[in-house]
């Protein structure tokens, strides 16, 4: 299964569409798609684009420091299973992610993940720790994810949009 993972949206929906619609066009239609916060109202906005791209895709969203105003109902982090792969969804605030990730890396692999995905920082990176830590920077500047996930992580793609 292929995942569009993006964070840091900040009103930018049209960057998200894009982004879904580039994996598409090359090959990796998204059976799921992940908005790791400080967007969440853009992206649940978005979801009968999602629905008309791919009828039976799953979309996850948790909520950013900058997403207080929005439903209460979006979690700010949640334990998710894709293709048999469990994976930690946050925003990273929380764990003070722009000064170490060892609490988030702790914190998802304490609830048996294997992957964990993250935003807050902008700044698009992989570690292999406990997890595997993915930021996939922010879809406002143009950078978003595509993994393939199957029993684990097969593929990880750090993307820019091609705009």
């Amino acid at each position: 299964m292929w995942v569009l993972v993006v964070s840091d949206s900040h009103g930018d929906r049209e960057s998200i569409r894009q982004a879904a619609l580039e994996m598409q066009e090359d090959g990796r239609l998204p059976g799921a798609a992940i908005h790791l916060g400080d967007g969440a109202s853009e992206f649940h906005s978005l979801e009968g684009f999602f629905r008309r791209l791919n009828p039976a895709i799953r979309l996850y969203q948790v909520r950013g420091n900058c997403d207080s105003l929005y439903d209460d109902t979006v979690p700010e982090a949640q334990k998710i299973t894709l293709d048999g792969t469990p994976i930690f969804l946050t925003h990273g605030h929380l764990w003070g992610v722009k000064m170490s990730f060892l609490p988030l890396d702790t914190e998802s692999a304490g609830q048996g993940c294997c992957l964990t995905l993250f935003g807050h920082t902008h700044v698009a990176c992989m570690e292999n720790r406990s997890t595997v830590m993915i930021n996939p920077g922010s879809i406002g500047t143009g950078q978003y994810a595509a993994l393939e996930v199957n029993g684990g992580l097969r593929h990880v793609n750090l993307m820019s949009l091609r705009r």
